[in-house]
């Protein structure tokens, strides 16, 4: 499954944006020359060892199906911003992975559509730029969210990305929750979004994203 979601995870991305390709390029300019590798970058953070196995099995996948074509970069993008409280998240999970009740009141609270937009526009105002910087200095070809707390302010930063250099970077989520999901996994901005089950599937399109764009593939 891990080699069929890689392999997907380029193709139909891109398949995804021809829709809007003559849009961008009347908005942003001429495509970046191809490159001979393809430069994927996978966001996550290591809260949790799920997060982390699945980039790692995609990365395996994609350099199967790549050879001497694929570079793929990990970033966790929420400890290399480096601004407190968020960068301490792995810590922190540490911290509530023994706790149970707390690590409950969190997932829930911070599921409701109140509760997220202001959690949303504190990440947008603290980490918003660095994320900016860390996307431009990374370069990256494709980018790929394994993370629920990877979607907002990196597609916020991505889109500055493509307006400053002037060309596509496709965005695809890899949800690595299997019967339920939180809703910061899904934002309707993606180019794609991966799941590993329909009523995930369903789930994405209740929270926003174009249908046409979900795919169900299982875990990687």
């Amino acid at each position: 499954m891990a080699k069929i979601l890689a392999l997907t995870c380029l193709t139909a991305t891109a398949g995804a944006l021809r829709l809007r390709d003559s849009a961008l390029l009347r908005l942003r300019g001429p495509l970046r020359p191809l490159r001979s590798r393809t430069k994927i970058l996978m966001l996550m953070s290591d809260t949790g060892g799920g997060h982390r196995a699945s980039a790692n099995a995609l990365a395996q996948a994609l350099r199967r199906q790549r050879p001497g074509r694929a570079d793929v970069e990990f970033l966790d993008i929420w400890t290399e911003s480096g601004v407190f409280p968020w960068s301490s998240a792995p810590r922190a999970y540490q911290v509530l992975g023994s706790r149970p009740a707390a690590w409950r009141a969190l997932w829930y609270g911070s599921a409701a559509y109140p509760i997220r937009l202001v959690t949303r526009a504190l990440h947008d105002f603290s980490v918003r730029r660095r994320f900016q910087r860390l996307l431009k200095a990374a370069a990256p070809d494709l980018v790929v969210s394994v993370h629920p707390l990877c979607q907002h302010v990196p597609l916020t930063a991505r889109a500055w990305l493509e307006r400053e250099q002037r060309r596509r970077v496709p965005f695809a989520t890899v949800v690595t929750d299997l019967g339920s999901a939180h809703p910061m996994w899904f934002d309707g901005r993606v180019d794609r979004c991966f799941v590993p089950t329909r009523r995930l599937a369903a789930l994405g399109a209740y929270h926003g994203v174009d249908p046409a764009r979900v795919a169900n593939h299982g875990l990687p």
